[in-house]
């Protein structure tokens, strides 16, 4: 179950070798975590996106993509260093997933620059985020699109949802 997204998005077969983590490609490897309960713990977080990449089938290797994990407990985010590209791009494609109470924002980070990142050896599959029960954190701009700052953390979805439907 792994690789089978992979698989099907490029054709079949995967024949890339072992996924070895090196350092002139880190940048397209370190995702932002923003979002998270002040309780999270590193390793909760690292089962937890193991799991849900896994679950994604957006795993190219059974083992946990996560390479290195830098926690900032204070100000709730943490920067995720992934095994592979590949991977840290399916890691993108499910922001807005909710853990331990709150929506977990996945973001590049500023040092990663797209014209100087490696190319991706394998085209990224499509994964069907709505069967994982995710709702995507970026909205499109539109006339409808609207900004609701300065909410306390203690509120959840609903809270809001109420106010807003007042």
């Amino acid at each position: 179950m792994h690789r089978r997204a992979f698989e099907k998005a490029n054709g079949g077969e995967l024949t890339i070798g072992p996924i070895v983590p090196e350092p002139f490609d880190l940048a397209s490897r370190k995702i932002y975590v923003g979002g998270l309960n002040h309780k999270c713990s590193d390793n909760d977080l690292v089962t937890f996106i193991s799991s849900l990449l896994l679950r994604a089938g957006a795993c190219l290797e059974p083992s946990t993509p996560i390479v290195n994990v830098t926690m900032y407990h204070q100000k709730r985010f943490a920067f995720v260093e992934m095994r592979s590209s590949e991977e840290a791009a399916c890691l993108l494609l499910l922001d807005g997933t909710t853990f331990q109470g709150n929506h977990l924002r996945f973001r590049r980070c500023q040092d990663y620059n797209e014209s100087k990142a490696p190319p991706l050896r394998l085209k990224i599959p499509a994964l069907n985020t709505s069967e994982l029960g995710i709702v995507s954190t970026k909205v499109a701009d539109s006339t409808n699109k609207l900004y609701v700052g300065g909410i306390p953390k203690e509120w959840n979805d609903e809270i809001v949802k109420g106010i807003l439907e007042q």
